[in-house]
């Protein structure tokens, strides 16, 4: 009898001991959150309209983010259909958004959660064919989080408990994808010349 009761306390202390090492590897694992500036971009909540600026540590971080997390405390009597609309910048000034399917409902603190990894599905290009890739978030000029609700005459005035990002693990370098060829490119199995020399010169 005493050998089975060490036995079972053998092995109830190694799967705790497995299951704590596994919690300390997890935890190593994900990366601390980065705390992220806000500044009311745009607050008429008379006309339904308002706006969040996120700001990083340093513009270099934006590119090592996979996920934007924020907390909004909406108020009891806002809109069912709150919804949130993040939005980017890119330096060269193109702007993406993703609408955030869920609306958020009132009276309780509301988490919401943007992908921005580089293959994050949802976001959408405006007024320009490219695509949202790494890039994209590379020293951006603006990163936005809008509220809105469709035929809403006002918004209640919602607080951000809190902001911040999490980093991507994955450190492999950018690969290149989507290569197309030119139109004017050379077909298969042609040469190319050199091309003439100006006159009176001779190749070296």
């Amino acid at each position: 009898m005493f050998r089975i009761h060490s036995t079972a306390r053998a092995v109830s202390l190694l799967l705790s001991s497995a299951c704590c090492l596994a919690a300390r590897c997890a935890a190593a694992e994900e990366p601390a959150p980065v705390p992220l500036g806000v500044a009311v971009a745009r607050q008429d909540v008379a006309a339904g309209a308002l706006a969040f600026d996120l700001s990083a540590p340093s513009p270099d971080d934006w590119v090592t983010f996979d996920r934007l997390d924020v907390s909004l405390a909406v108020p009891a009597g806002a809109p069912s259909n709150l919804q949130a609309l993040a939005q980017v910048e890119d330096w060269d000034g193109l702007w993406y958004q993703k609408l955030l399917p869920d609306p958020l409902p009132a009276g309780f603190t509301n988490d919401v959660s943007v992908d921005v990894s580089p293959d994050a599905s949802g976001w959408e290009p405006l007024g320009h064919p490219g695509a949202w890739h790494r890039r994209s978030l590379m020293r951006p000029a603006m990163v936005r989080l809008s509220l809105f609700a469709n035929g809403a005459a006002s918004l209640p005035a919602i607080e951000v408990v809190s902001a911040s990002a999490l980093r991507s693990t994955d450190q492999a370098p950018p690969t290149i994808r989507n290569v197309r060829c030119a139109p004017h490119a050379a077909s298969a199995g042609a040469t190319l010349a050199p091309a003439p020399s100006p006159s009176g010169l001779s190749p070296s």
